[in-house]
């Protein structure tokens, strides 16, 4: 190399270990909130009596939720295992300690410490249920790889080849006991870069002596390892019970083989979820009486599906092709409104099975082995209708009731599911209708034999309109319209069977109920991503930036079922254009604003006076007070008092309002906003919110994907009340769950996170977790709003799809949240809705969200890209904050006046939130009771940096200086000596 060549190189090393040190100190710098959450000691604690107590109650809960939601798929008679002396073998690496799943990964995962984590074998070991140690041993020693605490990108399938299988393991495991488990599990993650996440999804990744990846299977089949086990315990034991351990559907057909002899869907658990499966296998539970005394207390499965079970994910799903976006970043949802059930049911109902004939059977009995809604018991129920409703009039505002007696007729306890659901008129070539919806469901207590209990469905007219997008009803108009036509109402065990003894209530509409407005708030409702007039010109089924674009049409199955995936768009510029698109709200025309001082304050210190910012940032220790007379005032959206108040905040208060919500809101002394926080994580406070130097968490609870099953709202309000319980008990604020995307494509590693493939039911338990939540003084951000179905994060993602799979489906869980009047703080979505992304994109937040359905509070991000979620289109679209974990302000310019009023609107937003909240936690902790106990005293937990991460990073930047320097002196110090050896040199 030449000395000019080298010269080069050493300038070039220089430069790049300075960019490099500049880097980091960027990235530490907009990190620094999260690196010092995680030196610094945490001054939240856990160790006191009532936060022991509120940790207590959600642990129970756990239990009890899990023993709610477990699923028996099969059941020949084998369960409830017999005997007190029960002695089982548990087989495949699922069953070990670190196999066996009690939670997803990324921010919906939730893992427990070890103290508090109940692994399989440790619930059986709890409940008395003997297992072969020597073989579960085994299994630990094939592999150490721990799926439920890893976080890496990849979901591997863990079991062992034949080898492993040898005589004399099957012999001592056969002297053991002639009962063998079998335990199946599929570890998912938020953006898992696995086969779940690309098309054509046949590959196995897997870990292992002697095993290596398969590209002949997809996840959601049983691997070539899992199907030698399963044979071989079926060869070799006289009874087999199979467990799923899991947050997506699977393909199960092999539950088929009658030598299985029972399967259960046990979900993922969450800290002690676990202990219900022992239970739920011998049928009963020990409880200890008032007196100290303990007792057995009878119990058997009562979880229904969520979602349908289909032999072949891929063969007949019309949502496999375009699963993903697949590196193109554009996904098409162009199975149209026919998704899980609603396709399945529909499609038999068309004859789109009729030519099926396989291994499984014929027709729809060839295709779907467990329907929506499925689940067995260990006794029967009858059902007798005691309240029809009554149909004779039926208008946009009718609001109907059906009641229905369930009794135990069977010999052993357990609860049961009541479902109603709605077949509509359908005309060819009209409006796309499902052949079956769900309209309500209800599930009992637990009846001992013979009990009954009267259970209450309810329903509104506007529950049974379809959306008519294409203008293709009678009147040739677009939006809500019930359709003349006879209706059917059904009473069903899942949505293919309808209940024996229960007949359907059939009614007649002489003429179309059309909604031209909302009927809850009355606000127009009009299409608004349709035709001509969509929003930023670029319709979202994406008619007119692609040459070609079919949806799924009950019309013609056969003729539109989207078999490959859907072509990308071809006009890159419209799309281009629509991505830029920035939304101006009418209301900001004219406005004028101006800041100044006043004396509203949303809290006080206790001698009533004002407190500074270092007091409400909690690095100075005093007592605060809610100012409860103001408050009450600003409960009132439209209270002339938030103009006041917000006039008092000036434009860096409320950039920095709108930049630093990175799990926080920030404090304000303006108007005596103190810094409060907020936690992700839809199955409790995120794994990741270690607090008190580890030695406190808070609970880990079973996933989304289980809850679901529990078909049960009840349940799904004791998540929310305990979560807002411990939650108030530890000063957080703020809960970024519950998610209800839903589960359109089996072939989604995010699944586990959401409840279901069905927006009633997945609208109903939010509303009611939220509801929970609120009453502890704890808001929640449901999400993601909106069309987020892909497991990856959709990062600038165009989501095609129509107004009408957009309006019925997607956005039904927000609406029956929002409507409710609980949801006040949603998180908006990365994906684009069409070409807009869903933060900026003013139709759906500030038409639709807003200003159709009435929604008040905090839009937040969903995390936070700093080229891709632009401050000014953001709130001038409608969202509120910025989830930016840094301390950073938003970069807006306040003089213009849509970004001025779209950002005071945000401002409000927030503020909002936290008074609502707070309003209704003390509104009820005085005149509720539902048992829970609720601390809404105002507690600020200190916000001070860690004095271990600054000097770790100023050490880093000493070194890095100091390392530098050395170099240069070394550098300047060899050319120096050079030149004078060439003088030297000369001199001679």
């Amino acid at each position: 190399m030449t000395a000019k060549a080298k010269k080069i190189v050493r300038v070039a090393v220089i430069l790049a270990l300075f960019c490099a040190f500049i880097a980091a100190n960027i990235v530490i710098s907009f990190n620094g909130k999260a690196l010092h959450a995680f030196f610094k000691n945490n001054t939240v604690d856990l160790d006191s009596e009532h936060v022991r107590a509120a940790l207590e109650s959600s642990d129970n809960a756990v239990q009890d939720t899990a023993e709610d939601s477990m699923v028996l798929l099969k059941n020949n008679g084998a369960l409830p295992l017999k005997g007190d002396d029960v002695k089982v073998n548990l087989f495949g690496y699922g069953a070990t300690d670190n196999g066996f799943l009690t939670s997803g990964g990324g921010s919906g995962g939730c893992n427990a410490p070890a103290d508090k984590k109940i692994t399989l074998s440790r619930a059986f070991e709890t409940e008395g249920i003997s297992y072969n140690k020597e073989l579960l041993a085994a299994y630990s020693a094939y592999c150490d790889y721990d799926a439920d605490v890893n976080f890496s990108s990849e979901c591997y399938l863990i079991n062992p080849p034949a080898a492993f299988y040898t005589a004399e393991l099957i012999s001592r495991a056969k002297e053991f006991s002639d009962v063998a488990v079998i335990v199946l599990s599929r570890f998912a993650r938020e953006n898992a870069i696995d086969r779940a996440q690309e098309i054509p999804f046949t590959r196995q990744d897997k870990l292992g002596d002697g095993v290596s990846e398969d590209n002949t299977r997809t996840m959601l089949e049983t691997s070539s390892e899992e199907d030698l086990m399963i044979r071989t315990v079926c060869e070799n034991f006289g009874t087999v019970i199979v467990l799923y351990n899991a947050g997506n559907v699977m393909e199960t057909g092999f539950l088929d083989d009658e030598r299985i002899d029972a399967a259960m869907y046990i979900g993922q658990t969450g800290q002690s979820g676990a202990l219900a499966i022992p239970r739920l296998l011998k049928g009963y539970k020990t409880v200890e009486n008032e007196d100290g005394t303990k007792s057995k207390t009878e119990i058997s499965p009562s979880g229904k599906l969520s979602d349908t079970y289909a032999y072949d994910l891929k063969a007949y799903s019309p949502t496999f092709a375009n699963a993903t976006g697949n590196g193109t970043n554009n996904l098409h949802y162009a199975e149209n409104i026919y998704i899980g059930y609603r396709w399945y049911e529909t499609a038999d109902a068309e004859g789109f099975f009729d030519g099926v004939d396989n291994v499984y059977g014929k027709g729809y009995d060839g295709v779907v082995q467990f329907p929506f809604g499925y689940g067995l018991s260990y006794t029967d129920f009858t059902w007798e209708v005691t309240q029809n409703p009554d149909m004779s009039t039926v208008n946009e505002t009718s609001s109907f009731t059906v009641k229905v007696r369930v009794t135990n007729n069977g010999t052993y306890a357990g609860k049961d599911v009541v479902q109603l659901y709605f077949t509509p008129p359908y005309y060819e070539r009209g409006i796309e209708k499902a052949h079956v919806n769900l309209l309500d469901f209800a599930k009992t207590d637990i009846l001992l034999p013979g009990e009954s209990e009267e259970v209450t469905l309810s329903f509104s007219a506007y529950d049974m309109a379809s959306y008519d997008d294409y203008a293709k009803s009678s009147d040739g108009i677009s939006g809500w319209v019930l359709e003349a036509g006879t209706y059917r109402l059904k009473l069903m065990t899942d949505a293919h069977t309808s209940k024996s003894g229960t007949e359907d209530t059939v009614f007649t509409l002489s003429e179309s109920i059309r909604y031209e407005t909302d009927p809850d708030t009355g606000a127009e409702v009009k299409n608004r991503f349709t035709g001509d007039t969509a929003y930023a010109g670029v319709p979202i089924d994406g008619s007119t930036v692609h040459d070609e674009i079919t949806y799924l049409t009950r019309a013609d199955f056969e003729g539109t079922f989207p078999a490959e995936r859907t072509d990308v768009p071809s006009d890159e510029d419209a799309v281009a254009a629509a991505k830029n698109y920035v939304y101006h709200d009418p209301d900001a025309e004219g406005a004028v604003f101006e800041s100044k001082k006043g004396d509203l304050r949303l809290v006080l210190k206790e001698d009533g006076s004002f407190a500074d910012i270092d007091e409400l940032t909690g690095k100075k220790t005093v007592k605060l007070i809610y100012n409860d007379a103001l408050l009450k005032q600003l409960n009132d959206y439209g209270s002339d008092k938030w103009t006041e108040l917000i006039g008092q905040l000036d434009p860096k208060d409320i950039k920095r309002l709108i930049g630093q919500g990175g799990y926080n809101i920030c404090a304000v002394e303006s108007v005596g906003m103190p810094y409060r926080t907020f936690k992700d994580g839809p199955a409790g406070y995120n794994k990741d919110a270690i607090v008190n130097d580890g030695k406190g968490y808070w609970t880990a609870w079973p996933t989304a994907s289980l809850i679901g099953c529990s078909w049960n709202k009840k349940t799904a309000y004791v998540f929310g009340r305990v979560q807002g319980v411990e939650g108030s008990a530890t000063g957080e604020n703020g809960w970024c769950a519950p998610g209800v995307n839903l589960h359109r494509s089996p072939f989604n590693s995010r699944n586990y996170e959401y409840f279901s493939e069905d927006p009633v039911i997945s609208g109903e338990l939010a509303k009611e977790i939220i509801k929970g939540a609120k009453r502890g003084n704890v808001y929640c951000f449901i999400k993601h709003w909106v069309a987020s179905e892909a497991g990856s994060n959709p990062l600038n993602w165009n989501t095609w799809l129509t107004e009408q799979s957009l309006r019925e489906l997607y956005m039904r869980p927000f609406e029956a949240a929002v409507k409710e009047k609980y949801a006040n703080a949603i998180m908006s979505s990365f994906n684009g809705i069409g070409a807009v992304w869903a933060g900026r994109n003013g139709a759906l937040n500030q038409e639709i969200l807003r200003g159709e359905w009435g929604f008040r509070g905090t839009m937040v991000t969903d995390w936070y890209t700093r080229w891709y979620m632009d401050y000014t289109a953001g709130v001038c679209g409608g969202n509120d904050t910025w989830l930016d974990i840094g301390n950073a302000v938003a970069v807006i310019d306040m003089s213009d006046p849509y970004v001025a009023y779209g950002a005071r609107r945000a401002a409000k937003n927030i503020l909002y939130t936290w008074v609502n909240t707070y309003v209704t936690a003390k509104e009820f902790a005085e005149y509720g009771n539902d048992g829970y106990e609720t601390r809404i005293d105002l507690r600020v937990y200190g916000t001070s940096y860690s004095y271990t991460f600054v000097f770790v990073w100023a050490l880093i930047d000493v070194v890095a200086l100091d390392c530098m320097a050395a170099w240069g002196v070394f550098a300047l110090a060899t050319r120096v000596k050079k030149r004078g050896q060439l003088k030297k040199a000369k001199g001679r």
